[in-house]
């Protein structure tokens, strides 16, 4: 049986009961299941296991409820990862619904009394997802195709270096680190010229790339080190020691300057109450302890490597 719109609007419904049902959000878990969430993730990324994309997929479902609720209840981790697998199976469906809405005939939905059959009636939909994801690989194989050395030298200065004390080796890679950033920049982003005086509140673009850009540079060190020492997991920074960190960092900013465009970039109760979308966001705000949560495989740009995710 085909497709009206009250079925769908009722699958919807279905859908979000099924979500509020699960065991993390019906037992209030919140940010002690966000730091759980955000830590599997990363062991996940750094060991390049299938699906790893799908959980931040999940957790980006998760994350408002999360905020929302403070400090909350534990919960185990193995409700925790369905939750996220679940999330992730809820955020595929809710894109195909966004194109049901707003590309009318895109989507074909059919119902009958044991399941849902949904398929694409547009073929460029899936054309367009996979040219998005090919070009985004070959185009990070030019840019990076000769990186390979520079890989290996980073990885042999940090291995077995600490992660969060200075270290001349540290400091030697992080500069061969810097180079990658800028070629992050020359080749995944557009940046406005015109607009580099623009103050966003606090800030000016010019400052919000700089906040950027030394961030990046932290998560691609800190990839770096998961991957050649197993130092796996989520980055937990205290909001004040890093707006100081980025401050001492750069002539460009003060630490209220960094405070200000950091938060803008970060998942928070503000960004929850103004609706804001947590895809956009892979920095989250703990109130409780004033903290910044970083995934830093996905902060930092992914690319492609024939040996390496890093």
């Amino acid at each position: 049986m085909r497709h009206d719109h009250e079925q769908i609007r009722e699958l919807e419904a279905r859908l979000d009961r099924a979500l509020a049902e699960r065991p993390t959000l019906s037992k209030g878990g919140g940010t002690g299941a966000l730091h759980l969430a955000a830590n599997a993730i990363e062991h996940a990324s750094a060991e390049l296991a299938p699906g790893s994309h799908d959980l931040v997929d999940g957790l980006q479902i998760l994350v408002p409820h999360l905020i929302a609720s403070g400090e909350g209840c534990e919960v185990p981790v193995e409700d925790l990862m369905a939750d996220l697998s679940f999330g992730a199976h809820y955020w595929r469906l809710r894109e195909l619904l966004y194109y049901t809405y707003n590309a009318p005939g895109a989507i074909d939905w059919s119902f009958n009394a044991e399941c849902v059959d949904i398929r694409y009636a547009d073929r460029s939909l899936p054309r367009q997802f996979f040219i998005a994801t090919n070009n985004m690989y070959l185009g990070s194989l030019e840019a990076f195709g000769d990186h390979e050395a520079t890989r290996r030298r980073i990885e042999e200065l940090i291995r077995g270096t600490p992660e969060f004390e200075w270290s001349e080796a540290g400091e030697k890679a992080l500069h061969l680190i810097e180079d990658e950033v800028a070629t992050k920049f020359r080749s995944y982003f557009n940046l406005v010229a015109d607009a580099a005086a623009t103050d966003l509140g606090g800030f000016t673009w010019t400052q919000l790339i700089e906040v950027y850009r030394l961030l990046l540079a932290k998560a691609l060190y800190h990839r770096y080190h998961a991957h050649v020492n197993g130092t796996r997991g989520a980055v937990a920074m205290p909001l004040a020691n890093l707006s100081v960190d980025l401050a001492a960092s750069s002539e460009l900013l003060t630490p209220d300057v960094a405070r200000a465009a950091v938060a803008f970039i970060t998942y928070d109760l503000g960004a929850l109450e103004r609706g804001r979308d947590p895809v956009y966001y892979s920095l989250y705000h703990v109130q409780a302890t004033d903290t910044v949560l970083m995934l830093p495989h996905h902060f930092a740009t992914w690319k492609a490597s024939s040996t390496s995710s890093a």
